[in-house]
């Protein structure tokens, strides 16, 4: 009983901390404006995206941890793995990512996410054609999981990213934290996370604030005995910096721990479309597993999403 009360002190603490650090950040320009660098909230990982975008406490998705840190402990199995996303106008990006278990308290993330388009052509102040213009963004990731029980965990993102278009760039640095923790006995896990914290960035001539994003959440899970169905069930609430706050839920069915499918709904208002979000997963025996999802982005089309994941130990 102790323990028990031990671990829902510890949680509460470290849910009040990440929301202290980061109400400056965001009370400091809440109200009319805009955020720079917005490829920063762009969606990683096909189980989390097919099952609504949630993410505050989806444990044991090999690339979850690049929005909320505190998910790396909860990696069964180390190793490394490619996402890619077939976006809207010709946009693509790539991610690179791996993890290992360094200690028994501490888990290690590294990243890249790549995002880069067709060229945009260019022209002079005659009118006149001139050569093409790169567009492309990144940003590279360093994450510390640290679980110093079996069912809480924190964890913190430290992020380098840079835009280019044509000879104009712009870069800064930012840091997300976040906290996890497993409910014992009741098979929910709950999280939050603080993306994006860090000074202004400067693009051209004008200064824009980074789009932090505060995101809390649960995920509902009933395990599945050997050759039956499992069940998971999210909710995440998220308020992202000059934007009204929303919800994102969504389920996922486990076949014989092997096949996942996945569904789900992203209330965004920024974002075209109805909402929608689904896909599909394999599992094979914690060494391999290939995602896919979905979003229906209304006339825009649709985004495709793939991963492949190679589990070493």
């Amino acid at each position: 009983m102790r323990r028990h009360r031990a671990y829902k002190t510890a949680i509460i603490l470290a849910l009040l901390m990440a929301s202290i650090f980061s109400a400056p950040a965001v009370r400091a320009n809440d109200g009319p404006g805009s955020a720079g660098a917005g490829y920063l909230l762009r969606p990683v990982g096909p189980k989390s995206i097919a099952m609504g975008e949630v993410k505050a406490a989806l444990d044991d998705d090999p690339f979850n941890w690049l929005s909320n840190p505190a998910t790396l402990p909860s990696m069964k199995r180390s190793g490394f793995g490619l996402f890619h996303s077939e976006w809207l106008m010709d946009t693509r990006y790539t991610s690179l990512s791996g993890n290992t278990r360094v200690s028994k308290w501490l888990t290690l993330g590294g990243g890249l996410v790549y995002e880069y388009g067709n060229d945009i052509q260019g022209y002079d102040e005659s009118g006149q054609m001139t050569d093409p213009l790169k567009n492309y963004n990144y940003q590279a990731l360093v994450g510390l999981g640290f679980g110093p029980t079996a069912n809480f965990s924190a964890g913190v993102n430290l992020k380098y990213f840079r835009e280019t278009l044509s000879e104009w760039s712009a870069g800064g640095y930012g840091v997300d934290i976040g906290a996890f923790y497993d409910i014992p006995v009741v098979g929910t896990k709950v999280g939050l996370t603080v993306q994006n914290m860090g000074p202004d960035i400067k693009f051209v001539e004008k200064e824009e604030p980074l789009p932090t994003t505060i995101r809390a959440g649960a995920v509902y899970t009933t395990k599945a005995a050997a050759g039956s169905v499992g069940f998971s069930l999210g909710l995440d609430f998220v308020k992202p910096r000059f934007e009204d706050s929303y919800i994102g839920a969504g389920v996922e069915l486990t076949i014989a721990g092997t096949v996942a499918v996945r569904g789900g709904w992203c209330g965004r208002k920024s974002r075209a479309g109805d909402g929608f979000t689904f896909g599909a997963g394999v599992d094979l025996d914690n060494r391999i597993a290939v995602d896919y999802a979905a979003t229906p982005y209304g006339d825009l089309g649709l985004q495709h999403i793939i991963s492949l994941y190679f589990g070493i130990r």
